[in-house]
């Protein structure tokens, strides 16, 4: 099977997926037992051990899903079931196989995509809080010998409404129940409970249940989702701006002009490394003393020099780190082994630093990069190979590139070359032969990175001096993806939906949560946008004289009004309060292409729209009375009209009047929106004729 096959899940495509999707589709497998089950998670591949869901590695999006931890699910331990008691055993094993083998063969209504295959690492999560929820019920005494459900009551429900996951679990039960393929979920008469007098059984905590107004959904028997207590749910709010801008230099300076000396260094002390011999002794802590005094002998003399070969006397920051274990402080210079992977440490999270600002990636797609060439020359420039799994169907995700930035490019190969470096010094000079792939190392293991790149992030930080500026708030890699969003909705004009391509998004409502996921993102955008206009009209009515367009008379007089008015010359001052009061306060004017502005103000009517309310830009017409012509626009217009005029004596000598009338309306179009350009092609005999 090719790469590309594999994408596909092999549970959904061999003959298993066949049977189960035969046994549903007759109805027979909700009562499937033991035996049956059992042969299908062998056959899906989730191991062959009874009540232990092993997901395979391959299967999982990388990062934390591919982590032990995360992929095998001990039904017993996780429900705390007694192990003696066979028959709740056998009755929460059944339950949650069974939910696991389902959701891989049927589809489940996402509110963001509609009906959709779920991930693998969204089944395997969705079964550990199906075994939080079993944990709880099965502390009750029993009311059928085959269901579990049977259990939930008012105080249940409570509990799994304050987690919206737990309350995800219950609901695709109930969607599947719909359907006719699940048979234990909870009574009616405790669904159907006034979610308002069940809030008050919980101090009166109102929990309020979104109302689903999507006809496929409800096709499809999804039930809505409750909306998370903001005290309960984890939120990710953009770095601060100092933060950025300080982690920013730092990295940019580190990377491209210190590391390059740091690797040529590292190298050499991995060459040090590997001629240490061992001697009689056959205890390991003596030859790593040998080592380690090699190395220390080497430094001693070692001169730092940057490319250039200018000395290196001291970093442009101070580094506060004191190392792992019982290494000893950082100071410059490198004196041992410790301070040489101290440096290397914070190179490699400086690394995921500019990768996670210059992709906006979710850590997943970040740490699917390879150590083989993940760099590609496409149609819009260089892009960075990758996969992505939020939106994909396939187990293994789906191919994606995203455009690489130079600084982002030079990061990513000087991380190539640091994991080589690395390996050596782990291994004491030797070739790394551990097969890993990853583009980022774990830090002692030399294995590819799946879970603790947060704790690299806070690292950086302390090591760099600027956890203050977090202002209390954990990092996490997840907040350098608002951060761009933030960013970019301040400063990119279409920011929604050149965010929602960059971010990989199946729709706008998705990107825009993104934008606004900090309270005041609105306020500050507003502001922003006020400071845009009042600059774009001050630097208009600078240049008022050389302006076109029919609005340019209008603010030429406006301009002679008030200098009139003041009796002197303006100076930046009073531009800039003109152009406020000309804008009210940046609320109106707006840019509707490059060069062109709109000046119509609420109690105005135009050709755009014959209301008294905001301009409608895709209907501009160059006729309106508020229409502006920056002066930026001039040499186009002046070329337009040129290259319409000989367009015209071309088609005369051809004999094509209609291409002819074609570039006489274009001239006609052009020769008004500057007076002196007007002047200029007045006297031709092609404008004359047209």
């Amino acid at each position: 099977m090719g790469r590309k096959a594999e994408a596909t899940s092999l549970a959904r495509t061999n003959e298993s997926r066949k049977f189960m999707l035969a046994a549903v589709a007759s109805e027979e497998f909700p009562a499937l037992r033991k035996r049956e089950l059992h042969q299908l998670q062998v056959r899906f591949g989730f191991g062959r051990v009874w009540g232990v869901l092993d997901f395979p590695s391959r299967w999982m999006a990388d990062g934390v899903s591919k982590s032990y931890g995360q992929r095998i699910i001990d039904i017993v331990r996780l429900t705390k079931v007694d192990p003696s008691n066979s028959a709740e055993v056998e009755r929460v094993t059944t339950t949650v196989t069974r939910f696991v083998l389902l959701l891989m063969v049927t589809t489940i209504h996402t509110r963001a995509s509609g009906a959709k295959y779920l991930a693998a690492s969204t089944i395997a999560s969705g079964a550990r809080y199906l075994c939080q929820i079993v944990s709880t019920l099965t502390c009750l005494n029993p009311v059928s010998q085959d269901n579990i459900f049977d259990r939930f009551d008012i105080s249940n429900l409570e509990k799994v409404r304050k987690s919206g996951k737990q309350m995800e679990v219950i609901e695709r039960l109930l969607e599947l129940h719909r359907r006719g393929y699940w048979i234990d979920v909870p009574t009616a008469d405790v669904l159907e409970t006034d979610a308002e007098t069940a809030s008050t059984m919980t101090n009166g905590a109102r929990l309020e249940i979104e109302e689903e107004s999507d006809e496929n959904s409800a096709e499809l028997g999804a039930r809505p989702s409750p909306v998370k207590d903001s005290t309960q749910q984890t939120s990710f709010f953009p770095l601060p701006d100092p933060f950025v801008a300080e982690v920013g230099w730092r990295c940019s300076w580190y990377i491209k002009t210190f590391e390059p000396s740091l690797l040529k260094c590292a190298r050499e002390v991995a060459g040090k490394l590997a001629a240490v011999r061992p001697g009689k002794s056959k205890e390991l802590h003596t030859f790593e003393s040998k080592q380690s005094r090699a190395v220390e002998t080497f430094l001693e003399t070692y001169e730092w020099k940057y490319s250039d070969g200018t000395p290196i006397k001291a970093l442009q920051f101070q580094i506060f780190s004191a190392g792992q274990g019982n290494r000893t402080a950082f100071q410059w210079p490198p004196r041992n082994l410790s301070h040489i992977q101290q440096l290397l440490s914070i190179a490699q999270s400086m690394h995921l630093v500019v990768a996670l600002l210059s992709f906006a990636g979710r850590i997943s797609e970040v740490l699917s990069f390879r150590r083989e060439d993940f760099i590609e020359e496409g149609l819009q420039g260089r892009t960075a190979k990758g996969r992505t799994y939020k939106w994909s169907q396939r187990v293994n995700g789906a191919e994606r590139d995203w455009p690489l930035p130079e600084m982002a490019e030079i990061s990513l190969n000087t991380q190539r070359e640091l994991v080589q470096v690395r390996s050596h010094l782990r291994l004491g000079g030797r070739a790394d032969d551990s097969g890993a792939k990853g583009l980022w190392q774990g830090p002692t293991s030399g294995e590819d990175v799946t879970a603790g790149y947060n704790g690299f992030l806070e690292r950086l930080a302390d090591a760099l001096g600027l956890t203050p500026l977090l202002l209390n708030k954990k990092i996490h890699a997840h907040r350098f993806r608002i951060t761009i969003a933030r960013l970019m909705a301040l400063a990119v004009v279409g920011a929604p939906k050149i965010l929602m391509d960059f971010f990989g998004h199946d729709s706008v409502e998705t990107t825009l949560h993104y934008i606004l996921k900090d309270p005041l993102i609105r306020q500050e955008m507003e502001e922003v946008a006020k400071a845009q206009t009042i600059m774009l009209a001050e630097t208009t009515l600078k240049d008022a004289e050389n302006c076109g367009g029919p609005a340019a008379e209008k603010i030429r007089t406006i301009v002679e009004k008030e200098r009139a008015r003041l009796g002197k010359e303006f100076g930046a001052e009073t531009y800039s309060e003109l152009a406020e009061i000309c804008t009210l306060s940046g609320t109106q004017w707006m840019l509707v292409r490059p060069g062109v502005i709109c000046t119509k103000l609420p109690h105005q009517t135009g050709p755009c729209n014959i209301r008294q309310s905001q301009p409608d830009t895709s209907k501009c017409r160059s006729r309106c009375d508020h229409r502006l012509e920056m002066s930026i626009l001039r040499n186009e217009v002046d070329s337009c009209i040129d290259i319409a005029v000989s367009e015209v004596e071309r088609c005369l000598k051809e004999d094509d009047p209609i291409g002819a009338e074609h570039w006489r309306g274009q001239i006609t179009l052009n020769i008004n929106r500057f007076p002196d350009i007007k002047q200029k092609w007045a006297n031709h005999p092609v404008v004359l004729a047209s």
